[in-house]
């Protein structure tokens, strides 16, 4: 069999190392099977050829057993295939464990030991334990009630629907499950059509003739707005049976026009507040939104009072009555809601909390003394994983890819939404800056005069664009340091590994691509696929394993790409003291990174000033 043979030179599989040792041992696959069975350990001439191709791992005891059983016939220490699995492979395969789930397999794979299969049952509980702890659940209050949340999902689907006639039935309308009301359904034809015609008046160049407006939505705010309602809608329909604990409304009593009356949000405000236990910045950023679309002049609902033909009575909420003065007198119930929203804005800001401590999965690179130098041990860990060879060719791209996120993460100090969009010329023409202007995106740029990589991004691509930062609209402009053998491997990256993960699809020009082994779907990020392929370098490289001695960091928690910002503007916090500076580094005011973004606890800030006038002791 032409696979029982090797070419010579060193295997950089696991299967070319399996090949090497049956050559060197003048031995046959046919044969190896015989003794193999003989010892007690069979395995089939077809699995050894599944296994000296690498189309399929050793995974299961009884395929641990015979390797071990090869390593008495070649004379080789214990274990010797097991570290070489390892080492080739970048991890042992866990496919035997028939309780994890599939999409988990490749992650839970990644931090099982070598012998993970090899030990006691307790010792394989405990060390799932850990990797459901720390890799996919977590144990903050915020990620036990998302986790939570996520199982008792609602809503209904305006996103995505088509615009169809749909045959509502009385009593049929929205109202999901009793028995579980976790499903989004499908709005109905006019309340999408409400909803669109929202986002394009908000959205469009100029507003209609004949309308106000007070600013225009980007791409991004319009998503966000379609969320609020998404959520604002699925409440009112589900039942107060479910688990959603909603109002039961009917889908054909549903319109936009609802958002007119104090009731309705107050009864939405209670049950969110139910729902979680306290008030967030989320309910007062709903109430801000409320008293927008009832504004004097500008306010959508304020000039679109033809709605109110569409307000039909909800028992419990909005009576005859409320709908009769709403068809009778829109401006004054559009003024009752604006003064409505105002009050509530306001006592919601006085009382809301935060949901989450937003440093609490980089509390270990927070506490070092130069943050940034402690996240760059992860980009390390990513090059040693490298070094060690033998990875598949789409497995490198991936690895060389998370490297660039991150590292770029830390120079720029970009948002998300920037970082994802930034697109690559390496021409030396590159693109205008009022072309990039009109795409609102940055681009990766090399200059030629300098030979430096360049990062030029538009101010009208930030989501702060009207900041002080960006000095009468000023773009912004980085030059990227080739450290780290930075430019080496961004050359490698666009030369190479950007196409392989790309395939067969069309380029999108950005910077950064998703990989897709079946080459479906779009290769550019959007917001959930950039945060993924984030958190998954950080739980692959970032997070130390005790069980694997894998990662680079004790106690880090999974996070994504905006925790980078915290990162840059804390280390700029803590070697220079100064929150001007800080938030120069992302891109942002003073006021914005002392309230959000830098940690600089009072014992940093005193050691700060006990370095700056230690000279003035010394005789």
């Amino acid at each position: 069999m032409g696979y029982a043979t090797c070419s010579g030179g060193n295997p950089t599989t696991f299967g070319g190392v399996l090949r090497s040792e049956i050559r060197k041992n003048g031995d046959t696959i046919k044969g190896l099977c015989q003794a193999l069975k003989e010892a007690g350990a069979p395995v089939s001439a077809s699995q050894f050829g599944l296994w000296c191709r690498d189309e399929r791992l050793p995974a299961k005891v009884r395929s641990y057993k015979a390797l071990h059983a090869i390593e008495a016939r070649y004379g080789l220490p214990h274990g010797y295939f097991i570290r070489k699995l390892s080492s080739t492979s970048g991890h042992v395969s866990c496919y035997a464990i028939k309780d994890v789930p599939h999409n988990r397999l490749e992650l839970y794979a990644w931090h099982l030991p070598d012998n993970f299969v090899e030990l006691p049952a307790d010792k394989q509980a405990e060390i799932k334990a850990w990797v459901n702890r720390n890799i996919f659940y977590n144990t903050t209050e915020f990620r036990k009630y998302q986790s939570q949340a996520v199982r008792e999902a609602f809503g209904i689907n305006y996103l995505h629907s088509k615009r169809r006639k749909l045959p509502l039935r009385q009593g049929q309308g929205f109202s999901l499950a009793a028995a579980s009301g976790d499903v989004s359904t499908e709005a109905p034809v006019h309340l999408m059509e409400e909803v669109n015609a929202l986002v394009s008046f908000k959205t469009a160049t100029l507003p209609p003739e004949g309308m106000d407006r007070l600013g225009r939505w980007s791409a991004s705010t319009a998503h966000q707005k379609k969320v609020y309602l998404n959520l604002f809608f699925g409440a009112l329909v589900s039942s107060p049976d479910s688990r959603v604990a909603g109002f039961g409304a009917r889908a054909e009593d549903l319109t936009i026009a609802l958002l007119v009356f104090p009731a309705v949000w107050d009864w939405y405000l209670a049950w969110r507040e139910k729902r979680r236990g306290f008030f967030t910045a989320w309910e007062t950023g709903m109430m801000i939104f409320a008293k927008s679309l009832s504004l004097r002049e500008t306010g959508w609902l304020r000039q679109n009072g033809w709605l109110s033909s569409r307000l039909k009575p909800i028992a419990g909420l909005i009576s005859e009555a409320d709908v009769a003065r709403a068809q009778t007198d829109w401006d004054a119930i559009c003024d009752v809601m604006q003064r409505h929203a105002q009050r509530r804005s306001r006592a919601l800001a006085s009382v809301e909390r935060v949901h989450r401590d937003p440093f609490e999965a980089i509390e270990p690179i927070l506490n070092a003394k130069s943050p940034i130098r402690e996240y760059r041990k992860i980009t390390k860990q990513i090059i040693t994983h490298l070094g060690r060879g033998g990875l598949k060719e789409y497995e490198q791209a991936e690895a060389i890819r998370a490297f660039l996120m991150l590292q770029f993460g830390m120079h720029l100090g970009l948002r998300q939404k920037n970082l994802r969009e930034l697109l690559v010329s390496t021409s030396d023409c590159p693109t205008p800056e009022a072309v990039l202007a009109q795409k609102r995106r940055g681009e990766l740029q090399w200059n030629s005069a300098t030979e430096r990589w360049e990062v030029l991004v538009p101010a009208v691509a930030f989501k702060n664009a009207s900041s002080p930062f960006f000095f009468r609209a000023k773009p912004y402009l980085c030059v990227i340091p080739n450290v780290d053998d930075l430019y080496a491997i961004i050359a490698a990256y666009i030369e190479k590994h950007r196409f392989v993960l790309i395939g067969d699809r069309d380029d999108p020009g950005t910077f950064f691509v998703k990989g897709n082994l079946k080459k479906k779907g779009r290769p550019d990020f959007d917001r959930g696929s950039f945060y993924d392929a984030w958190r998954s370098a950080i739980v692959k490289f970032g997070i130390y394993n005790p069980y694997t001695n894998r990662g680079a960091i004790r106690g880090l928690l999974p996070h994504g790409p905006h925790c980078v910002r915290d990162v840059l503007a804390t280390h700029v916090l803590k070697t220079t003291g100064s929150v001007e500076l800080a938030g120069h580094a992302i891109q942002d005011t003073p006021e914005m990174v002392a309230q959000f973004y830098g940690r600089f606890l009072p014992s940093e800030k005193t050691a700060l000033v006990v370095e700056a006038i230690k000279d003035a002791w010394k005789d």
